[in-house]
């Protein structure tokens, strides 16, 4: 009777370990839950914007505003001071989300009508605003991906402009609604979302171009710490980089590689310090960077 028991114990531990290795979250026991993808690196809500009349320097390092994965790992941008030069690398935070909290997540996504066939609402005469950036809403879960391009999502204010439909406009209205709500997650269930922390990414991507001082500012040079030097360092941009639209006849960097591992423990304290105007020397010339994280899901240039 024992051994039985005993038997029947651990059977019933494997089936629970088998299911927590799943790369996909089941249904629980409410109705409308959904599946999702459960791995670090898999993104289940990805909420980013894009393009429109910003530098390319800008562009190149700019970071999605929410991104849940898997693990129900929520990494957003942190707050930059106003201040002149700013940091060399963007801060980000993440933040614990719990099977329940990811739930009401996607139940949100439902309810502003994000699990519908994707569509661009792209169209720059039916917004009738100029040089705004898109806004892209992609959902994952039940085995499908769901993904929204939404051009100057909420410049609209709360008017319907004339030339869009009103199909349009209540789905620009809701899409504004979950962009809003996923920026501050307290109205989640209690206890289902963990202490906002500091993300620290496992890769950072890193531009390299000559060194242009600003003569309005001083910047002590850095000496770059790693064994190949920054002459030589990644690969040369000689099309688009991931993020923006980079190419070396526009003055921005030429090379674009990726730092990881015991690279990135030496060379990380060092961008925490610097800014964004900080020269950093190798070999006897100075060059400047461009510093962007990278989040669990991507890889490269």
């Amino acid at each position: 009777m024992k051994r039985t028991f005993l038997a029947a114990a651990m059977a019933l531990g494997l089936l629970a370990a088998a299911c927590a290795n799943s790369s996909s979250a089941g249904p629980g026991d409410g109705a409308s839950s959904r599946s999702y993808p459960t791995t670090p690196d898999q993104v289940v809500v990805r909420i980013s914007t894009g393009g429109g009349f910003v530098a390319p320097s800008y562009s190149i390092r700019q970071l999605p505003q929410f991104s849940l994965m898997g693990d129900g790992n929520a990494i957003t941008p942190g707050a930059i001071a106003e201040i002149y030069p700013g940091p060399a690398i963007a801060p980000l935070f993440s933040q614990q989300i719990t099977p329940d909290g990811i739930q009401a997540i996607l139940s949100l996504a439902e309810t502003d009508g994000l699990f519908a066939p994707s569509r661009d609402y792209t169209d720059m005469g039916s917004v009738g605003i100029a040089d705004a950036p898109t806004t892209t809403i992609t959902i994952v879960a039940d085995g499908q991906t769901h993904a929204f391009n939404f051009y100057a999502l909420g410049e609209l204010g709360q008017k319907k402009p004339d030339q869009m439909s009103q199909q349009e406009f209540d789905a620009r209205t809701k899409a504004q609604d979950f962009a809003t709500k996923t920026g501050d997650l307290s109205w989640l269930p209690a206890a289902s979302s963990g202490q906002a922390i500091p993300f620290v990414p496992s890769a950072v991507r890193v531009f390299v171009s000559d060194y242009t001082p600003d003569p309005t500012v001083t910047e002590p040079a850095i000496a770059w710490p790693l064994a190949v030097g920054l002459a030589g360092f990644g690969d040369p941009t000689t099309g688009a980089v991931a993020g923006g639209g980079l190419n070396t006849n526009n003055g921005l960097p030429s090379r674009c590689g990726t730092v990881t591992g015991a690279d990135l423990t030496t060379l990380l304290p060092l961008i925490n310090h610097a800014n964004e105007l900080s020269p950093w020397k190798s070999n006897g010339k100075e060059y400047g960077l461009l510093f962007r994280p990278l989040l669990p899901d991507e890889s490269g240039c």
